[in-house]
């Protein structure tokens, strides 16, 4: 299953509209990418922020070093949600 999918009711419209954007601006740089770990950088108008997904229990633990993902997702997160799935990151490993 994509992890857009799964956690789509996870993230606001607003959230998910800011991720789009950034997905759309090409901000998304992967450094490591495979079937149960998945990191990248984001960057916006504000700085450059890591971004780490590792598959755990057929859940996908996601960090984002912002400010933003202390109360919430954040549009980082989305970006990079729709990163790992255009380039099917967890294709193997993650069910």
């Amino acid at each position: 299953m994509a992890l857009e999918t799964r956690y789509r009711d996870t993230f606001s419209s607003t959230v998910r509209k800011d991720g789009e954007n950034l997905f759309g601006q090409f901000a998304v740089s992967i450094y490591q990418g495979g079937s149960e770990q998945f990191s990248c950088e984001v960057k916006d108008g504000e700085g450059l922020f890591d971004i780490s997904f590792v598959c755990k229990n057929k859940s996908v633990e996601m960090i984002c070093d912002c400010e933003g993902i202390k109360n919430k997702p954040c549009g980082h997160l989305w970006a990079a949600i729709l990163t790992a799935d255009k380039m099917y990151v967890f294709k193997y490993g993650y069910k």
